[in-house]
C-alpha cells in the first residue's frame, strides 16, 4: 500500500471513532470532512458533554446579536460547532 493510502484509511479510523464517540454522547453529526491535516467534523449543535475548545470566532449574528464559531479537537480531528446569540 503506498504512503498517501495508508494516510487516507488512517483518517478515516481517527474519524470514526471520534464520530461514533459523539453520537454516543448524544449529538447530531452533520457533515465529515478528511481533507487537508486534521479531518473536520461538524456538529448540529453545541456539545452535550464538556469539550475543551481550541479556537473560537465571534462575529456580528444574520438577526443581530453575536453568534460564535467554535471548535475542540477530538481524537484527533476538529469539531466545530455553532453558537447563536452568544454573550
Amino acid at each position: 500500500m503506498n504512503a498517501q493510502n495508508a494516510h487516507i484509511l488512517s483518517k478515516l479510523q481517527e474519524t470514526q471513532e471520534a464520530v461514533t464517540s459523539l453520537v454516543d454522547a448524544g449529538m447530531t453529526v452533520t457533515n465529515i470532512s478528511i481533507e487537508g491535516r486534521v479531518p473536520r467534523i461538524d456538529l448540529q449543535k453545541k456539545p452535550r458533554k464538556k469539550m475543551q475548545v481550541c479556537w473560537k470566532v465571534i462575529r456580528p449574528g444574520k438577526g443581530g446579536g453575536r453568534e460564535c464559531e467554535m471548535a475542540a479537537l477530538l481524537n484527533g480531528c476538529e469539531v466545530r460547532w455553532m453558537e447563536e446569540n452568544y454573550q
